[in-house]
C-alpha cells in the first residue's frame, strides 16, 4: 500500500501519522503545500495537488482535516481522496466536492456527522480520534506533581458581542436568553436545534438599519460558532477563576489579555509549550488535568481529553455523550455537570493520591488499547475502499 499524505498546514496529527504509518510498515509521500488563504477554493493549490497526484501512482490521498482543494483534484484524477479531521467544525461550512464519491471524511464528532448526513452529504463517516500513546509512554512519569490544577488552551475571543451590540432589542434578548440557558446545561447542545433561520434573517434585518453593521451578512453557521465560542470562553475563565480560589492553578497559554489576566488574577499563567515535547510533561506533572470543551462539539471525544489520558494524567472534563459512552466515569476520568461540582471535585481529588492515580492510570490503559494511533489508523484505512 502506498498513500500520498497531503500537508496544508502542522498539525497536532503530522508526527503522530508518521509513527503509526511506520509502524504499520505502510509506504507513504508526504508533500507539504500551502494553507490557502480561502479554504474554499483555490486553483493553484489545486493544481499542484493534481499535479501531485500524477507523478506517481498511490492508491489514496491521505489529509489531515479535510479540503475541498484535495478533494477536487482528487476527483479530477479518480482517486481515493481519506481525510481525519480533529477540528470541528471543519473550516467549511459545505462544498459540492464534499459529494464528490471519491471522498472518505471521517469526523470525530457524532453530532457534527449528522448534521452533514441530514444535508444529504453520505461521504461523512463518525470516527473517534487517537492518543500517541507509545510516545507519550517514552516521557517519565513524574514523581512529584508540580501543579495542583492545570490547563492547556486558550480563552476564546469570540465576535458575539460585537454582533448583539448591533441587535434589535428583541433579537438580543433572544440570544442572551439561549446563552444563559446553555450555560447552565453541561453535556447537551441544544444550540443547534433552535437556532434557525428565521432568528438569522430577523438579525440580517437589524444589521441593514445599522450605520456600524450595514453590509454584514451572518449566516447561522457564522451564529452558532461565535455563540459557542463565547459560551467556552464564560466556561473557561469561570471554571479557572472558580478553582484558583481552592488551589493553586495554572494557565499554559498563548492568548491572553490583560483585562483577562486581572479576572484570573489567582491562577498562574504559563507561556506555550510544544505539543510534541513539553506537552505530556504538564499533564505527567499535574494532579488535575482541566478540559472544558468546545461548547460546538455536540457529542465527540476532544484530542485534548485523549492527550491527557495518554500521558497517564488525570482527566477533569465536563459531561460529554461520547466521553461518557467510551470510557467509564469516575473509574477511567472526572466528569463534572456545573462549575461547582468541577471545583469540588478537584479539591477532592488533589487531596486523595490513591484514588486519583488509580483513576488515571484506568484512564491511560484505556486510551492505550483502544485509542492509540497505529490501531486507530489501521481500523480507518480499513473502511477505505480504494
Amino acid at each position: 500500500m502506498k498513500i500520498l499524505f497531503v500537508r496544508l498546514f502542522d498539525s497536532y496529527f503530522d508526527e503522530a501519522i508518521k509513527r503509526a504509518f511506520k509502524k504499520l510498515e505502510i509506504e507513504y509521500d508526504e508533500r507539504l503545500f500551502y494553507t490557502p488563504a480561502d479554504f474554499n477554493a483555490d486553483d493553484k493549490l489545486t493544481s499542484l495537488v493534481r499535479e501531485e497526484i500524477k507523478k506517481s501512482k498511490r492508491d489514496f490521498i491521505f489529509s489531515v482535516n479535510y479540503w475541498p482543494h484535495i478533494a477536487k483534484a482528487a476527483h479530477e484524477e479518480g482517486i481515493k481522496y481519506v481525510s481525519w479531521s480533529y477540528d470541528c467544525p471543519l473550516n467549511i461550512v459545505g462544498t459540492p466536492e464534499m459529494e464528490h464519491d471519491t471522498n472518505e471524511i471521517f469526523l470525530f464528532d457524532r453530532a457534527q456527522v449528522k448534521g452533514y448526513k441530514k444535508k444529504g452529504i453520505a461521504t461523512v463517516h463518525h470516527f473517534p480520534l487517537a492518543a500517541d500513546v507509545g510516545w507519550w509512554d517514552t516521557f517519565r512519569k513524574k514523581k512529584k506533581k508540580e501543579y495542583e490544577v492545570s490547563f492547556i488552551g486558550n480563552l476564546y475571543e469570540s465576535t458575539l458581542p460585537g454582533l448583539l451590540s448591533q441587535m434589535s432589542e428583541y433579537d438580543r434578548g433572544y440570544i442572551n436568553g439561549l446563552i444563559e440557558s446553555q450555560q447552565r446545561l453541561l453535556g447537551y447542545y441544544f444550540l443547534d436545534e433552535v437556532v434557525d433561520e428565521k432568528i438569522v434573517t430577523s438579525i440580517n434585518a437589524s444589521y441593514e438599519k445599522s450605520k456600524v453593521a450595514k453590509g454584514t451578512i451572518l449566516n447561522r453557521e457564522k451564529l452558532l460558532y461565535s455563540m459557542s465560542t463565547y459560551l467556552t470562553y464564560l466556561d473557561r475563565i469561570s471554571l479557572l477563576s472558580l478553582i484558583s480560589g481552592r488551589a493553586d492553578t495554572y494557565f499554559v497559554t498563548g492568548n491572553i489579555s490583560e483585562p483577562q489576566k486581572k479576572i484570573l488574577r489567582n491562577v498562574k499563567i504559563m507561556p506555550p509549550v510544544s505539543y510534541d515535547t513539553k506537552m505530556p510533561d504538564i499533564f505527567k506533572s499535574s494532579k488535575i488535568n482541566l478540559c472544558p470543551i468546545l461548547r460546538i462539539i455536540g457529542t465527540g471525544i476532544p484530542l485534548r481529553a485523549l492527550d491527557i489520558m495518554g500521558c497517564g494524567g488525570l482527566l477533569l472534563a465536563n459531561v460529554q455523550e461520547e466521553l461518557m459512552e467510551y470510557f467509564s466515569p469516575m473509574e477511567e476520568f472526572v466528569p463534572y455537570d456545573s462549575y461547582g461540582d468541577a471545583v469540588e471535585k478537584a479539591v477532592f481529588f488533589i487531596k486523595n493520591d490513591t484514588q486519583r492515580e488509580k483513576i488515571a492510570a484506568k484512564g491511560h490503559e484505556k486510551v492505550r488499547e483502544r485509542f492509540n494511533f497505529a490501531d486507530r489508523l489501521k481500523e480507518l484505512i480499513g473502511m477505505v475502499h480504494t
